[in-house]
């Protein structure tokens, strides 16, 4: 029931009915059956507040939304110490026909498309991360096997050696630094691409 509470449940079911309509007593008996939930006294109060200003009734109740709100507070706070008046008043109120409004319907709507683009954007993010760990790996590899390379030619001159006059000696030993600057600037390569690639994950 992620993301879901009393509130965009009752828009939820009042959008299916947005054509019959719904008793208020049949909402509050949804709602409690689809999230598990009992909301009474001062939360359903609330509730009924909103439930006025978000749905609309054909039939008129005398005294209006102040009446029902006033008669609501003392029938569900009171309980059966309450005047009979109040607890009529209610009744009444919830077994009426209410229909979801239009600028309720449209905020609906509305959070339905936030919750889908919230969805795509995590999925978005998700394959994002996994295609820069992949270049990651990518790059690991290939510059392993760079210094790989590196290393087997340095360590096969070292083992098998080319008779050389002494007059070469210096250039093998300039070879051997050469080699060792070689590996040298891969292994700082790869720092800074592996910085770089640190920065965009994070």
């Amino acid at each position: 029931m992620e993301n879901r509470n009393i509130y965009v449940e009752a828009m939820r079911i009042g959008a299916e009915k947005v054509n019959t309509g719904i008793k208020y007593s049949d909402l509050k008996s949804k709602i409690k059956k689809e999230l598990g939930i009992d909301f009474n006294g001062r939360a359903e109060l609330a509730f009924i507040k909103w439930f006025l200003e978000s749905f609309n009734s054909d039939t008129q109740i005398q005294g209006g939304h102040d009446r029902i709100i006033n008669s609501s507070k003392a029938y569900l706070t009171r309980g059966d110490r309450v005047d009979h008046t109040y607890r009529m008043v209610y009744e009444d109120f919830a077994s009426q026909l209410w229909f979801l409004n239009g600028e309720t319907f449209k905020q609906y709507i509305d959070y339905l498309e936030l919750q889908e683009a919230r969805v795509s954007s995590k999925e978005a993010m998700e394959k994002s991360n996994k295609s820069i760990r992949i270049a990651q790996w990518a790059l690991w590899l290939s510059v392993f096997f760079s210094v790989a390379s590196i290393v087997v030619s340095f360590l096969i001159v070292q083992i098998y050696p080319t008779p050389e006059p002494l007059e070469r000696i210096e250039v093998k030993n300039e070879l051997n630094v050469k080699y060792q600057r070689e590996i040298l600037d891969e292994i700082k390569k790869i720092n800074v691409k592996v910085q770089k690639l640190d920065s965009i994950i994070n």
